[in-house]
């Protein structure tokens, strides 16, 4: 009899909450919703805005329209593509305003609070519907402004804030990317200055310098090079430019351009004339004039773009060595100084060491380490073509050989290095007698094997298999060789 009562109970008690959630909530929720919105100043849909104009009493009135729905256009004054970003927020503001306070229900003199002729008016329509809002004089704290709603006798006071972010002016509501292209479709790249000029290739998806030098190139730095100018931004735009016979941007007289080829499309950017100097002692922001073949339009932007890219022919050869990726290395092979290093990772990503001796755990970044000092490796110089002799490298039976196992490789990334004692300056060799210090230890400032020979050679030739460009002899600082002794001798010192 208890046990039928609780249950009694508790379904008294479930279906109270059940009401509670129900009714209770889901109207106190309901409610407040419609009131919020009851207190809006403009009773409109954002998503449903496919018009806007705003009406000021200095510049002309500008028209935006909506494309798609992800796009917005500026159609008056001028004819060009809007900044969606800031029109969804100048949307959004408008119709999520609400007033601070009803000044007069009706009868209003309009003119009193400067709405006869407002300074401001903005006009939103979506579909069948449409609302209007303008602003007049400021309160006499400057703080608020007086504002109508086309169809409501009501005189509103409204923050200031409101009007500042729905009083945009067409650069503020225009779309300021300079030029736009598929950087995933550019091809070849022209880089003029009145010192220098840098031409670059893309062939099978890598890029490669054709002017000045033959090299590789830097692959992260162009594509870098070409995002960042896809995201350029113009400080001021100038629709209505002078005359062809009028060089006043200074473009007739400029060398310096950039052109962008690819299979379909051709782009030309021309800087011209500085049209403001920075303020700042020292600093390189000037602002400059720039324009774009095929486009009517100047803009001017700010001179650090390419002080931040640098484009000549230094900059961008690339001079690794090795063309691997760490993250992808899973076995790692070393023979040197006629000793073997064997290290795998394992299934639980961690590296241990098969030979010389085992070790069941290494310290991961040490092994990380070793490979992203082999990955930043660059050379000094190449020596190209390769000779079919390799012997005057010690390349033929290198002291160095290091094979790179790669997920989704069949075959190992080869890395040979050679060097020739003969080479080395006298000086750098130190009497084993009177060296006490441990093997790949320094000695002084030198490190020697045990025979005397110096480790650390000042000239170091290097193969890397496969290419990752035209075939070459690497010649690289033997300093690498040092750091290399030092950093087997501490893996295997970790335990």
């Amino acid at each position: 009899m208890r046990l039928s009562r609780l249950l009694v109970y508790l379904c008294i008690l479930l279906a109270v909450l059940v009401y509670i959630f129900l009714v209770e909530l889901r109207y106190k929720g309901v409610e407040a919703e419609r009131k919020d919105k009851m207190s809006r100043l403009l009773q409109l849909d954002k998503d449903s805005i496919t018009e806007i104009e705003i009406v000021g009493t200095k510049d002309p009135a500008i028209q935006i329209r909506k494309i798609d729905p992800d796009s917005w256009r500026v159609a008056s004054p001028v004819d060009t593509k809007a900044d969606t970003r800031a029109v969804q927020g100048l949307i959004s503001a408008a119709t999520s305003a609400q007033p601070e306070k009803i000044v007069l229900e009706k009868d209003v003199d309009w003119a009193l609070y400067g709405l006869d002729k407002p300074q401001l008016s903005l006009s939103l329509t979506a579909g069948a519907n449409a609302a209007q809002i303008s602003f007049g004089a400021s309160n006499p704290s400057k703080s608020s402004y007086y504002s109508r709603v086309h169809g409501d006798p009501r005189l509103f006071l409204v923050a200031d804030t409101l009007e500042k972010s729905l009083n945009k002016t067409l650069f503020a509501i225009r779309d300021k990317s300079v030029v736009k292209f598929p950087a995933e479709e550019v091809t070849g790249i022209e880089i003029l200055s009145e010192v220098q000029q840098t031409n670059l290739q893309q062939t099978e998806g890598k890029w490669r310098i054709t002017y000045p030098v033959d090299a590789r190139a830097k692959q992260s730095t162009i594509k870098s090079f070409l995002a960042n100018l896809g995201e350029l931004k113009a400080t001021e735009i100038i629709d209505s430019p002078l005359t062809e016979n009028d060089d006043s941007f200074g473009f007739d007289k400029s060398s310096n351009r950039i052109v962008l080829k690819g299979k379909d499309f051709s782009k030309t950017l021309i800087l011209g004339a500085i049209k403001e100097k920075s303020q700042k002692p020292g600093s390189s922001g000037n602002s400059v004039y720039l324009c774009v073949s095929g486009q009517t339009s100047v803009y001017v932007v700010k001179d650090t773009f390419l002080q931040a890219n640098k484009m000549d022919a230094e900059s961008l050869t690339d001079k690794s060595v090795a063309g691997f990726e760490p993250i992808d290395v899973e076995k790692i092979e070393i023979e040197f100084m006629n000793r073997k290093w064997l290290m795998s990772r394992s299934e639980d990503n961690k590296w241990k060491m098969e030979a010389p001796e085992k070790i069941g755990k290494l310290d991961d970044w040490m092994v990380s380490g070793l490979l992203w000092s082999l990955r930043d490796l660059n050379f000094k110089s190449e020596i190209t073509p390769v000779p079919e002799n390799l012997s005057d490298y010690n390349l033929q039976d290198p002291q160095l050989k290091i094979l790179l196992h790669q997920k989704k490789s069949e075959n190992p990334y080869i890395i040979r290095m050679g060097w020739s004692p003969a080479l080395e300056d006298p000086s750098e060799k130190v009497d084993s007698e009177k060296d006490s210090s441990q093997p790949g230890e320094p000695s002084g400032n030198k490190k020697t094997d045990r025979k005397g020979v110096p480790i650390t050679p000042q000239i170091v030739y290097a193969i890397a298999e496969p290419h990752i460009g035209k075939p070459a002899i690497f010649v690289i600082d033997g300093g690498f060789i040092g750091r290399l002794r030092v950093d087997l001798d501490q893996l295997e010192r970790k335990r």
